[in-house]
């Protein structure tokens, strides 16, 4: 396969994204055995990932994952179920197959076409001194819980393969919290249309509810709980043990087909070049005033109870349950927004990212922490936080 055919095929109308083999396998399998502060954090992303898009592609491990992306996207209304049996068989712990086949049976989970690693600049021990870097020199991996287990080295080889299969597929990666330093190195993300970036919109709305819950906090309170982001913590609480975490979030993903499958329409209706500009703008206009009703969050108290209120509206939902919104005749939709208002029909249609931040500004800061403890038997203290915001401060922008 060619690397042009081969950018076709992961191209498309789906919001997908690039996944390393090896990080996700350290992600998700080591944190069955033994906790990891930063690997809790890039399990949150990869939650956030397995919900928000359409598929994730999986670069590296040229062993282990067999078989290229073998679908036309434009062509197919539903991710494909193409599935990727060297990850089922290869792999030689059971509860790291257990957890990723029902991502490659869901269709979640996709093989990429083989690339090439890119440049991530020089190797970690060139960069020993640099800050955020030398994650064994500032954060002891014998403390416990411990602060990360994957070395500098894991993450710059890790970085590399997603900065290569970037650069060959024009497909943009889920960099991992341990893996963006590296990555950003040599990165170089097309800009996706916000309009249509659904993960972008969703982070957004997170920082946003991040700002919120500070502000409730005394000024030294910041960094004293786990910054468990608003998805990965309704995915925590829906479980009863660490192998229930895809399957759960398999489940929340269920939640978002409806707006994943929107904004596919939306995508492949701005690549149609037989529609008119004006029907594109109207489009355009229509979802910008949607993620509008999500600034809400960052506007203050007042704002937040309107947008919590404004999602239980019984007549819209039994007006058209079931059914998708252009399935519906003209009469019914004008009655139906006759009685709720326009405003009402733009925040309905993002009604689950307004469930999901109603959800996490009614969970106290000690319920975050309480979940973990919960689920990994074991607890972060406050001192393991404060070194995880100095030497990898990304890590807790979700709530600090």
């Amino acid at each position: 396969m060619s690397r042009q055919e081969a950018m076709n095929q992961t191209a498309g109308h789906y919001s997908d994204a690039l996944v390393d083999y090896s990080g996700l396998s350290k992600t998700l399998g080591d944190l069955g055995h033994s906790f990891s502060l930063l690997e809790f954090l890039d399990l949150c992303a990869v939650l956030e990932g397995i919900v928000l898009h359409d598929r994730l592609v999986v670069v590296g491990g040229d062993s282990l994952v067999s078989g290229p992306l073998d679908t036309q996207p434009h062509q197919q209304s539903v991710p494909s179920r193409q599935t990727l049996p060297g990850v089922v068989r290869s792999q030689g712990m059971e509860r790291w197959r257990s957890l990723v086949k029902p991502l490659v049976d869901a269709g979640v989970l996709v093989a990429a076409p083989r690339t090439r690693p890119g440049n991530a600049g020089p190797k970690p021990a060139d960069s020993a001194g640099e800050r955020g870097f030398n994650v064994r020199a500032h954060l002891s991996r014998g403390s416990a819980p411990m602060i990360a287990r994957s070395t500098e080295l894991d993450s710059w080889y890790e970085a590399g393969r997603l900065i290569g299969a970037e650069q060959d597929l024009g497909c943009p990666p889920l960099a991992l919290i341990r893996q963006r330093p590296f990555y950003e190195r040599g990165g170089q993300t097309a800009p996706r249309h916000t309009v249509c970036d659904l993960m972008g919109r969703y982070q957004d709305l997170a920082s946003a509810l991040g700002e919120l819950r500070s502000r409730t906090r005394l000024s030294m309170a910041s960094f004293l709980e786990v910054p468990v982001p608003p998805l990965p913590l309704m995915v925590l609480k829906l479980c009863s043990s660490y192998d229930d975490i895809v399957p759960r979030a398999l489940d929340i993903r269920e939640d978002y087909a409806d707006l994943r499958a929107s904004l596919r329409s939306l995508r492949s209706d701005l690549a149609d070049d037989t529609l008119s500009p004006k029907k594109k703008l109207g489009a355009i206009s229509s979802w910008r005033r949607s993620w509008a009703t999500l600034r809400s969050y960052s506007d203050g108290s007042s704002q937040v109870e309107f947008a919590s209120n404004a999602l239980d509206i019984p007549d819209l939902n039994s007006a058209i349950e079931g059914d998708a919104f252009n399935a519906v005749s003209l009469n019914g939709l004008l009655k139906v927004l006759a009685q709720t208002g326009t405003r009402a029909f733009y925040s309905w249609r993002v009604r689950v990212l307004h469930r999901v931040a109603r959800r996490y500004l009614a969970t106290p800061d000690t319920e975050l922490g309480a979940q973990v403890e919960r689920l990994f038997r074991t607890r972060v203290t406050p001192e393991q936080l404060r070194a995880l915001h100095v030497h990898w401060g990304a890590a807790g922008g979700a709530n600090g």
